[in-house]
């Protein structure tokens, strides 16, 4: 743990309780904090356990999985006219968002 903060320790457990918040780990190492901030994947939260149970849309959402099966592309390309651009494309339907980024001086960008 480094300035109380812990990464890249699998979690088994988060308890919300009144005055803090128990995060075990696979390992059965506990933290308690005031506060916690999880970054964890949606497609990861259904292999953990929670308690209190979480709301049933919230339970929903994580069963449903990842739900933005898509692919991204992103360019830096070099010039006078664009600094970058992004696509966005769905398997199987091709491109339907597309977005560059127009250089309009020194320093300056615009979408």
């Amino acid at each position: 743990m480094t300035n109380g903060i812990t990464l890249l320790t699998p979690v088994d457990k988060i308890e919300d309780g009144h005055n803090y918040t128990t995060v075990t780990t696979r390992s059965a190492a506990s933290f308690k904090a005031r506060k916690v901030v999880c970054t964890i994947s949606l497609n990861v939260l259904k292999d953990l356990e929670f308690s209190p149970n979480l709301a049933s849309l919230t339970q929903q959402a994580i069963s449903n999985g990842w739900t933005q099966k898509r692919n991204k592309v992103h360019f830096e390309i070099t010039g006078p006219e664009l600094a970058s651009w992004t696509s966005f494309a769905s398997p199987g339907k091709g491109l339907i968002c597309a977005l560059g980024e127009k250089i309009l001086g020194p320093g300056a960008y615009s979408w």
